[in-house]
Formats: structure tokens, sequence, C-alpha cells
């Protein structure tokens, strides 16, 4: 069948069936005909392993009504622009998948588009000229052979007019030039950005498959820089990052952006929530601090933090720790008793608040300190909650151990000081601590969890969007010195010292 024909039948066809195949996209299809670029498989040969009870989660859509509506966020947004998604095309799927949309529902092409077929994965971009007719947009497909039924880190790099790159599992499928404009992308529309649907002159879209893992950057990712993003899960404080949804939360329609745009979508349709069998989840990150000089610097970040307060980590303790290793101090370098410190020895865990009366004397301080055997050189799940006045309680490993009062103060809690919180340090009376050993899986609430709500929290990993977490740090950035709060406060800290990244062993990974 010639060019002319194929096209002929096919404005035919898509009158018919205008739900498979758009009239206007006959340039993203046309290229099925071509043979397929090689197979992109071995690219996930070095892929992690998903480590027992990280959080793990994709969005399935039906093809038919499911979809993530993002808001107005990207109309500002000009080259280059990178795309980037885990996806598991359904095997029943012929026409076009759309992945991201940044302008839906426009009369005309803006902004930029990211879609595969059964065989095709392609990304657009619109000039804003117009619309129906390819000398409005432009872009990039290829013909990757059949690519449903399996997952496949799709990327798409747009760095132009006339400058897209299109990546499956890493490597670059070259792929063919589709429509003709010579103009740069317009994306100065109020319409909002879509997963998993997209609406243009009359038609629409939806995916029908799983889907994990979309990013957009600001930035044209390097082929080196896919890879490496491809065998990871993002911290969200990665240079050029617009935007992350990684679909781990347990339930409910909104999905986070773990970026600091904070673009947070709403689940329309029937969209599952499923277990994710995507190739690159979770790092499994701690932190090791030496003893010496190694502390997180979180800012000043709880200054006006009131009773109820939990404090809970999983810390691993070496056995030759120094008197006190501070886990969380509030409010660090401070000349009297401010704010509260949670803390261990090699046989003691302890917490405890200033009233702001004084320093260097137990009258202006009130806590609680317990004995507990064998908590160094394995790991042990600890939690304060600092309920009021005199009202504090301790656990490890869930259960609640008991202790005895220290201090003498009759005062409330005192956190009016600009001093910056802490993990793993604290400076008092002249005099500094450092944690020696290891600490995963920090968190921080403004309530008091229930002996309940401690057991059920030691075992699984937290998805950040619980009631009541001020902050929740579980180190599992790639690299870098900056450690990602998790929560919906985004109190991100950095790494002072020597400080190693680890892997961690502690039992809820």
């Amino acid at each position: 069948m010639t060019n002319y024909s194929f096209k002929y039948f096919h404005s035919l066809l898509c009158i018919v069936l205008f739900a498979v195949v758009s009239c206007d996209n006959y340039d993203d299809y046309e290229v099925s005909k071509r043979e397929p670029a090689p197979s992109t498989d071995n690219a996930l040969a070095s892929a992690r392993l998903v480590p027992p009870g990280c959080t793990n989660r994709a969005i399935k859509f039906d093809g038919v009504d499911d979809y993530i509506d993002l808001g107005d966020i990207l109309n500002t947004t000009t080259f280059p622009v990178t795309v980037a998604a885990w996806v598991n095309v359904d095997s029943t799927v012929t026409g076009s998948q759309p992945i991201v949309s940044s302008q839906d529902n426009t009369t005309t092409y803006k902004g930029f588009w990211f879609a595969t077929t059964n065989t095709n994965v392609y990304a657009e971009y619109g000039d804003g000229a117009g619309g129906n007719d390819p000398s409005y947009r432009r872009g990039r497909s290829a013909n990757v052979g059949n690519i449903t039924n399996s997952w496949k880190f799709v990327t798409a790099v747009l760095k132009g007019i006339n400058d897209i790159e299109i990546y499956v599992n890493g490597v670059n499928v070259g792929g063919t030039i589709e429509g003709s404009s010579n103009s740069t992308m317009s994306s100065n529309d109020p319409a909002t950005a879509k997963i998993g649907k997209r609406s243009i002159n009359g038609f629409i879209y939806h995916f029908k498959g799983l889907m994990d893992d979309v990013s957009i950057w600001g930035k044209a990712l390097t082929t080196t820089e896919i890879n490496q993003y491809m065998n990871q899960t993002l911290s969200g404080s990665e240079t050029g990052l617009l935007a992350y949804w990684n679909f781990d939360e347990a339930s409910g329609t909104t999905v986070l952006d773990s970026s600091p745009n904070h673009y947070n979508g709403t689940i329309f349709g029937n969209a599952e929530r499923i277990a994710s069998s995507a190739p690159n989840r979770c790092i499994n990150g701690a932190i090791q601090f030496d003893g010496v000089n190694d502390y997180v610097d979180l800012g000043d970040i709880l200054n006006t933090t009131t009773f109820p307060i939990t404090v809970s980590a999983w810390v691993n303790i070496d056995p030759t720790i120094p008197a006190t290793g501070p886990i969380f101090v509030s409010q660090e370098n401070t000349t009297v008793y401010k704010g509260f410190w949670f803390a261990v020895t090699s046989t003691n865990v302890f917490a405890e608040y200033g009233d702001g009366r004084g320093g260097n004397n137990s009258a202006y301080r009130r806590g609680r300190s317990a004995s507990v055997t064998g908590l160094t050189n394995n790991w042990k799940y600890v939690t304060a909650v600092l309920k009021g006045i005199s009202d504090v309680d301790l656990y490890v490993d869930g259960v609640n151990v008991g202790g005895t009062l220290q201090g003498s103060s009759s005062y409330t809690m005192s956190t009016s000081d600009p001093s910056t919180a802490k993990i793993g340090k604290k400076l008092t009376n002249g005099i500094n601590y450092f944690f020696k050993g290891t600490i995963d899986d920090v968190s921080v609430w403004t309530k008091a969890l229930t002996v309940t709500e401690i057991n059920q929290y030691k075992n699984q990993l937290l998805v950040g969007n619980e009631t009541g977490l001020t902050g929740y740090w579980n180190f599992d950035e790639a690299s870098g010195t900056t450690v990602v709060d998790q929560s919906s406060n985004h109190f991100n800290g950095t790494i002072m010292g020597s400080a190693l990244r680890v892997t961690s062993t502690a039992p809820n990974h």
C-alpha cells in the first residue's frame, strides 16, 4: 500500500472510529510501517531489586475515563523539557496512549505531549498558531516494536525546534520527525496538565495500562542521567526537576508531587492504586554518624511547636558511643533549655523539654529516662511521646519502657527561639554531643501517637501525608548532602561533617 493510499484509508477509518485514531495524527502512525528499533530490554539488566516492605505503588488506568488532573502548572514552560515515566501499556490498545499532556483540551496545538501506541513512542509540541494540521506541531515518533505487557522506562527530551529525542529503557531509539512547524513551543494557555489523558480538536484519548514514577524536568537530561534515574527512585531535590509523582500514596485521590513545587494532582475516573512491579524501586538508605562532628542541620523549623509531640526513629547505636547520643533536637545551640530533645546512651533512652527560663540547671527542664538492655549493635525503633508537663512516654520497639522523670520544671515547653533543629547533634551549655551509629526514618509529629500507631508505623514506611506528620526524613537520597523531608512541609536538611550514606538494614525496609 502506498503512503497516499494508506493515508486515504486512514482518513476514512478515523471518521468511523474517531475514538481510536485522530485524523490529524496520521504522521504519528505512519511510522509504524517502518522497521522497529532494536530491543532495549537488556538495559534493565542492572535494575535494582525491590527491598522488602518498600512503599511501591503504581496507577492502573482503564483507558475509558481515568486520568490525573495536575492543574494549570506548565503554562510558562519553554525548551528544554524532559518527560520520563515507567509505563506498562495494555496489550489491547491500538491508538494513542497519552502519558503526559502539558496543555490539555485546547483548540490549538500548545505545550507538549508525550504518548505511546502499542508499537510507537512519540513526543510533540505545538506552536500555538493553529490546530488540526501538522504545520502547527513538531515532534518525533519511534517504532520500537511491541511495547505492551511489560514495563518500559520511556523518556522524551525536547531540546528545541526540530530537536527531540526519544529513549526507551535508557536507549536512544531514533525515530522520524513528525509535523512541520518551524516555530517554537507555545505554552501560554490556562489549560490544565494531565497524566493519562489528552483532549485536542474534539478527540479524547485515555491511557490504558499501568504507570509509575512520572517526572518532568526543566532541562535536557543526558543519556547518563536518564540511565541513572531509570535505576533509582528520585528524592525530589534533583537539579532541574519540575515535578515528580511516584504514586506511592496508600489511598485517596491525591497524588503528591515530591518536588519543591508541590504540583499535587487529583485522580479522576476509576483509576486504581496497585502494587508496582516497575524495576527501579526504592533506595534503601540510612545515615552513619561518626560521633565526632557528623549531624544533619534542619534549619529553624520548630520554633512555634507546642505539646503534644512525638519523635520516632530507627537507630543502631555504636557500642563505643561517648555519653549522650542525640537523635533529634528541636532547638539546638541555646543558652537556656528550650524546645525538646530525644537521645540515647549505650544503656538509656531519654526525652526532655526546656521551659525557657534558664540553662545548666535541672529546674529548667523536664523529661523521662529509661534504662534498656541490649540497645547497642542492633536496630531499635525508639519513640518519645511528649504529651504535656511531666507527661512523657518512652517506647522501644513499640513497647512502653517506663522509666523515671528527670528535671524538676513545672512549666510548659518553650520553643520561641530562632535556633535550628538537628539530627545527631546537641549543643547546650557549651558542650557538644554527637550521635555515634546509624539512624534511619526519623519522624516528628504534632500529635501524641498511640501504642497502636507506634507499632503500625514501626512496621511500614511512611507515605508523607499521615495526619499530624510534621517532618519525615527517610535518608533514601542516592547521593549528596541534602536530606529530603517527605512530609508536605518539605523541611529539607543538610548533612554536615563526614556522615556516610549507607544501605539500611532496619527491619521496616
